[in-house]
């Protein structure tokens, strides 16, 4: 592909091909990528930006039309964007730092194959990274760039302290979008390192070529956007006359946006939120319902006139559209419904008593113009076990049904403002630039991290990720702007639509499997204040998959997986804290309080490798605490795994009071040289005799609040017996086995029994070999 561009290259600028009109373009996406001729995709990347927009409905306009319907004036794509191909013959002219704002310019440049990176380029608004310094910047200014001189006087505008030689500058250029700068230290090194000089892997970086791993870049000093201010924010679409319009630029690739407005109770603000909703509601095919939902049993009547008092409300079967807030409690005292205060919130809660951030909300959905709005606090019964049973099993119904969920991210507690003046980090300004005219730069709307997730402090919390993932539409106010996503698009008020959507997870699926494992990884990075919400705060989506898939949910894992549902293990290079009390069996994730990923070759997505399951699941015996079938378990829940066995021992070499979170792993009667070993908690004796024989002591979990004996106390590392349970074996097409294998100890619920105490893998293929089949009761 890339002798063949390069041809082409060496011979006269071809015609531009004539535009094509939306149905052929949609028609061409609508292929298989492997039918997809050359012409065809560059017919598309050159139409990128309004085909893009178009398609998935994304124009914030109440006039607007999806292109589906095939209705609306039938124009070409070249509306917004110029039909020329961007793969233009300049080889040789263009800038090796900034590509000339032009991803596709270059396939010598490419650092991956340009074939399967064009695909991607057509189908959606794909990615280029680009890696230099700022020394490397300054290098391309000198021979007269244009664009780097932009990217110089907007960094040294912005950031004058710490724009120096060694810093690595990350561009990122997306046709049709802002495009990114973000400022990073040289990699992997301290600040005492970066003052003594450049080290020799940023050498070559110096000619902005991709020579470094940008995943080893310590995160963004600071980051800037630069992009064509749309005059007028309501419509996306420009004359082709507007000296901004692509085929009236020498770099027609870079993108738009709106200027930021510094306030977010202006009135234009207000009106963005109703175009993006007018058009969701209008547009969209995915976001269409069929009738208005039930409201939850409790709601707050906020009536929509300005003066009208508040009140809790019991709904009796009432359908209406309402508002669902998503939020962080915070540390102080929330503002609750309890059953002493219940009968005076039926009554009318007074302006003045409610915290700051529920008078926003409310103020917000009046501008809105809905009628209800649902806040946990006060809308579920505060200190009532009974009522809390019977609302977190509709929490998920209460969000898939709320005509928009407010996800307050710029508010870390219920008692701050999410309606507010912006700080002045996040104003911008205007450059004029010759050959680029009129270009305006700005901290960016949104880390570039969090591009198709949540912000702020509510992405750390363990309950919001299941509301904002089973909401329908999710309004986020942001430190910066606010974001509108739904099930199409996702848009934020000073920003060019986005085309991810929320994840819809009642969608038809080919692996489930592989949901549950990615939505698990994610929300074992949040918090919960009350560890007996592990479970809980996750269930409403393992419900939705449950309805989808027909599975059996035990404990955070699904029956229809074992046992690789127990190949996960603790994400770092520590064990995981404990939680203190019991939350779950050994066997679940959901017992650790920490990140958990799956191992490697055992992931979901495995293709190129063969796996035979060994072990076995002969019985699961799990006990729901409450009405939620799908949240809290009881002490005592367990599974029973027939498998191959063999005797251990665990070297505990670092203690602290003779509790460790790393040990080696040795087969008892071999010469092995032992195996590093991560548990997933930290690791202790608790004085009784281990499985093997009295002389070698037993190694259990260390949770704290379990009635054993106290850890005994040696002043010198300790050996322990363990026994290593066989999971799987893995076949590479080279004939090469491994295996994986669950570590157990005794188990301090159930003396009989035995608890995990860390997931092995990559074990030598005949690292079974001489063990035995046990069955294995596992709490």
């Amino acid at each position: 592909m890339k002798r063949m561009l390069g041809k082409l290259r060496k011979k006269a600028d071809p015609p531009p091909p004539p535009g094509r009109s939306r149905q052929e373009i949609q028609d061409i996406l609508a292929k298989p990528a492997d039918q997809r001729s050359r012409q065809e995709m560059l017919d598309v990347l050159a139409n990128l930006t309004i085909t893009a927009t178009v398609t998935h409905e994304a124009i914030p306009n109440g006039n607007a039309r999806p292109l589906a319907s095939g209705s609306g004036p039938s124009t070409e794509v070249s509306d917004l964007f110029d039909p020329t191909p961007p793969l233009r013959n300049r080889v040789h002219e263009v800038c090796a730092v900034c590509l000339d704002l032009d991803p596709t310019v270059d396939p010598n440049l490419m650092d991956y194959d340009s074939e399967i990176w064009l695909q991607g380029l057509a189908d959606r608004h794909a990615m280029r990274t680009i890696n230099t310094t700022l020394k490397g910047l300054q290098d391309s200014v000198d021979k007269g760039c244009n664009v780097c001189k932009l990217i110089e006087s907007a960094l040294f505008w912005a950031f004058p302290a710490i724009c120096t030689p060694e810093k690595v500058l990350v561009l990122r250029i997306r046709a049709g979008l802002p495009l990114r700068v973000s400022l990073h230290n040289p990699i992997g090194k301290t600040r005492n390192e970066v003052e003594s000089g450049l080290h020799d892997v940023l050498r070559t970086a110096m000619t902005g070529r991709n020579d470094f791993n940008f995943s080893d870049l310590d995160p963004p000093l600071d980051e800037l956007e630069f992009y064509h201010a749309m005059p007028d924010p309501s419509r996306w679409r420009l004359p082709k006359s507007s000296p901004i319009h692509p085929s009236n630029r020498k770099y027609p690739l870079l993108g738009y946006a709106c200027l930021r407005h510094m306030n977010s109770t202006n009135e234009e603000v207000y009106a963005g939120v109703k175009l993006m909703l007018q058009n969701c509601e209008t547009n969209h095919e995915k976001c269409q319902r069929q009738q208005v939902a039930l409201l939850p049993d409790r709601v707050l009547d906020i009536d929509t006139d300005q003066n009208s008092s508040v009140r809790l409300v019991e709904t009796r079967n009432q359908r209406a559209n309402y508002l669902a807030l998503s939020y962080r409690w915070g540390s102080r005292e929330n503002f609750t419904t309890t059953e002493a205060t219940y009968a005076a919130r039926k009554a009318g809660i007074q302006w003045n008593s409610m915290p700051a951030l529920i008078r926003d909300t409310i103020t917000i959905a009046r501008r809105l113009s809905i009628r209800y709005v649902w806040i946990d606090a006060l809308c579920i019964i505060q200190g009532s076990v009974s009522d809390w049973e019977i609302q977190s099993v509709k929490m998920g119904d209460i969000y898939t049904n709320a005509y928009i969920t407010l996800a307050a991210a710029s508010a870390d507690s219920v008692h701050d403002n999410i309606l507010s003046e912006r700080a002045k980090k996040w104003q911008g300004t205007t450059f004029n630039i010759p050959e680029l005219g009129q270009i305006s730069c700005r901290r960016p709307t949104f880390a570039w991290n969090h591009y198709s997730g949540e912000v702020g402090e509510i992405a750390t919390r363990a309950w919001t990720m299941q509301e904002r993932l089973l909401s329908s539409r999710v309004l986020t106010y942001t430190d910066a702007a606010i974001r509108m996503e739904c099930l199409t698009c996702s848009t934020f008020d000073c920003q060019m639509p986005m085309l991810e959507g929320i994840t819809n997870l009642g969608a038809p699926r080919d692996d489930f499997r592989n949901d549950w494992q990615t939505l698990v990884q994610w929300y074992s990075t949040r918090n919960v204040t009350n560890p007996n919400d592990r479970l809980p705060a996750i269930s409403a989506l393992a419900r939705q998959i449950r309805n989808a898939s027909g599975w059996s949910y035990t404990a955070g894992l699904w029956a229809e997986t074992f046992p690789q549902g127990l190949c996960w293990s603790v994400s770092g290079e520590r064990a995981a804290d404990s939680f203190g009390t019991f939350v779950a069996p050994s066997w679940s994730w959901a017992s650790l309080n920490g990140p958990v990923k799956w191992v490697g070759q055992f992931n979901a997505d495995v293709t190129t490798k063969t796996i035979r399951w060994d072990a076995k699941v002969v019985d699961v015996s799990v006990k729901v605490k409450g009405q939620n079938d799908l949240g809290t378990v009881e002490m005592g829940s367990s599974i029973l795994l027939q498998g191959v066995i063999v005797p251990c021992t665990l070297d505990i070499p670092d203690f602290e009071a003779n509790i460790s979170d790393k040990c080696i792993l040795r087969r008892i009667g071999t010469a092995d040289a032992g195996i590093n070993l991560i548990p997933d908690t930290p690791l202790y004796s608790p004085g009784i005799s281990g499985m093997q024989d009295a002389r070698r002591p037993a190694v259990a979990r260390y949770t704290p609040t379990v009635a054993v004996p106290e850890p005994v106390l040696s002043p010198e590392p300790w050996t322990g017996g363990a026994y290593c349970l066989q999971l799987g074996t893995i076949t590479s097409p080279d004939g090469t086995k491994e295996t994986v294998g669950l570590v157990l100890g005794n188990s301090l619920i159930e003396r009989s029994g035995w608890e995990r105490l860390a997931l092995i893998d990559k074990l030598p293929g005949d690292f079974f070999d001489h063990g035995s089949a046990q069955l294995m009761r596992i709490y």
